[in-house]
């Protein structure tokens, strides 16, 4: 499986600005059991446009250097994806402390915009709005 990773900046209302990673990659669905199904060939993408979302397994990790140090939270979640491309995605760190929380929607071709919500206890969250930036594939 081929990653994709982002370079994320992240920006809160106390007023911190703060740069980290994000690495994502698909996990490949049971096709036996046929839950996950993505549109094969070009000719389905000319769908109605009441095109149901497809949810797409997801994980990855992040990485906030001034948060974590250095230290790479696993995440796991779903993407949205249409016929058209990617819709939305959220991942979860589950137990992990950290605990992160992500939300991303793209709003440009590589640019990504959302949130994040990182927890360090059970009793502290820092809210950070984030811009997301896709690095360029090495051949």
């Amino acid at each position: 499986m081929e990653d994709q990773i982002y370079n994320l900046f992240l920006t809160s209302e106390q007023g911190w600005s703060l740069f980290g990673t994000l690495r994502l990659r698909r996990i490949e669905p049971d096709t036996s059991t046929g839950s996950v199904r993505l549109p094969a060939r070009a000719s389905e993408a000319l769908v109605p446009v009441t095109q149901e979302l497809v949810p797409v397994p997801i994980e990855g990790e992040i990485s906030l250097p001034l948060l974590a140090a250095f230290r790479q939270v696993p995440l796991r979640g779903i993407a949205f994806a249409t016929a058209a491309g990617l819709f939305s995605f959220a991942l979860d760190s589950g137990n992990a402390r950290p605990s992160a929380g992500i939300q991303l929607f793209p709003f440009g071709s590589p640019d990504l915009g959302g949130f994040v919500i990182w927890g360090s206890s059970n009793y502290s969250e820092l809210v950070f709005s984030v811009l997301a930036r896709q690095l360029p594939r090495a051949f």
